[in-house]
């Protein structure tokens, strides 16, 4: 050992040994040899090898004693040799020729570093014994029993061989569970078509080995197909994209998988390449006097959003809000790549009623906005977000396979003075004590508590800091 470290090229050597537990027994009397592998041998392993290596003692110290004959072999010795038995049971190979000699696939560079206990040979590889050999990535999955479909589309990709390759590569695994959530038709039209499902497959696979401890560290990651996807680490777990990540660091010989419980569609597919799937949009006027003006909804990507609280309300969204025409909105959302679908109903909404809203959506556009204008108001709308089953965040109550609900709230679009009783209302100025603010427009979105004492509307009836609407998602299919 302190020959090893004398020589000032093994201090990865000398960590794992001691990560190990093996330094007591490479100070013992011996003699032991040593092909003792440099630092550089040590940082040419796979990203993430080394991490594994130290964190699975037993694991680790088979590799180490792989690299242990017991006794002393000089170099006049071992080039007489064919094999040797390693420490850990393990046989390992010699070649010896006009080019060098050769443990396994790594040179002896040096050789009969001499200690008091034994003699050290320099090698240029870090030597993986047959014992700790895995099965590839593909042989992996298989074995695990919960990636059927995932193989089987492989397979119809044309994508196996790329698997069992030598990499290393990261798979963000769907299980089977998580194919069998996609839109009915979606997987068969996937299998029909093998580009598109290349592409959606290759979104799952890094090239490297990074494990979960360095996931956890990214904001995003590129795909084996080019594009990105983004990792969302906290308290409640870690996400690729909308996709939880469920278990981690199942090792393969040529990489890692990580299990999720969604399938990864790739931003640059729109979906239109998917079949459809269509959802019904029922929205029920919660309140007991305010009608709503024909409502829009959107099926959209989660990049967007159709406002932000604290910041101004953009032309579309006033014209909504002050007039209740959403078709300037719904104008200029649909030409966006970000949006799947926009529909407007043809008819206001009046309280207690309910009016229902066709859309289709598809691939990674997950999520529908609803929006209409408080009619008896100035610049008040309710709106919500509500991501479409069978997928459900906290915010969204799941209420079957097919079904999700959520509450509309009112929102003030701050860009006419305010006529109304707004002392509940927060975010600068807005008047003060209940009065009318008579100064102009507030400029920003805020939550509103709309008009009180319109159509029964008054603080003693009902409280506009709950919702006003209910929206309920459902799949047609």
């Amino acid at each position: 050992m302190d020959t090893a470290a004398a020589a000032g090229d093994f201090t990865t050597l000398l960590q794992a040994a001691e990560a190990a537990g093996l330094v007591d027994a490479l100070r013992g009397d011996g003699p032991l040899t040593v092909f003792a592998p440099t630092d550089d041998a040590f940082a040419a392993l796979p990203d993430g090898t080394l991490d594994a290596l130290l964190a699975d003692t037993d694991a680790l110290a088979n590799v180490l004693l792989y690299h242990v004959v017991s006794g002393q072999v000089l170099a006049a010795d071992v080039v007489t040799l064919d094999t040797v038995e390693m420490l850990n049971g393990d046989t390992v190979t010699i070649t010896a020729n006009d080019d060098g000699v050769k443990i396994n696939d790594a040179n002896v560079v040096a050789t009969d570093i001499l200690a008091s206990n034994g003699v050290i040979h320099v090698i240029d590889a870090v030597l993986i014994p047959p014992t700790q050999t895995q099965d590839d990535i593909v042989d992996t999955a298989a074995a695990a029993g919960d990636f059927t479909t995932l193989l089987q589309a492989a397979e119809a990709a044309g994508l196996v061989d790329a698997l069992r390759g030598d990499g290393p590569l990261t798979v963000f695994a769907p299980t089977d569970d998580a194919f069998a959530a996609l839109p009915a038709g979606t997987l068969d039209a996937l299998l029909a078509d093998p580009e598109a499902l290349a592409d959606i497959l290759l979104y799952h696979v890094v090239s490297g080995q990074v494990l979960a401890a360095d996931v956890v560290s990214l904001d995003t990651v590129e795909m084996l197909n080019g594009d990105t996807a983004t990792i969302t680490a906290n308290d409640d777990g870690v996400k690729i994209n909308d996709a939880n990540v469920v278990a981690t660091d199942i090792l393969a010989s040529n990489g890692v998988i990580h299990v999720i419980d969604g399938v990864l569609i790739p931003p640059e597919d729109p979906g239109s390449d998917l079949p459809g799937t269509q959802y019904r949009v029922t929205i029920t006027n919660l309140t007991r006097g305010q009608v709503f003006s024909p409502p829009i909804a959107v099926v959209h990507a989660d990049d967007i959003s159709l406002f932000q609280l604290g910041q101004p309300a953009s032309g579309t969204l006033r014209t909504m809000a002050e007039d209740g025409n959403a078709q300037p909105l719904a104008d200029e959302l649909a030409p966006l790549d970000l949006v799947y679908d926009v529909q407007v109903a043809s008819d206001p909404l009046p309280p207690g009623q309910s009016v229902m809203i066709r859309v289709t959506a598809a691939g990674r556009y997950n999520y529908i906005s609803v929006a209409g204008m408080l009619v008896s108001t100035n610049d008040a709308f309710f709106a919500a977000e509500i991501r479409r089953p069978a997928s459900f965040d906290n915010y969204v109550k799941q209420a079957g396979d097919h079904r999700a609900m959520a509450h509309a709230l009112a929102y003030d679009a701050g860009t006419e003075a305010n006529s109304e009783s707004c002392d509940f209302i927060p975010g600068p100025p807005c008047g003060s004590g209940g009065a009318p603010d008579p100064g102009g427009a507030e400029g920003y979105v805020y939550v509103s508590n709309g008009i009180h004492g319109i159509g029964g509307l008054d603080r003693a009836t009902y409280d506009w800091r709950g919702p006003v609407a209910l929206v309920t998602v459902e799949r047609m299919d």
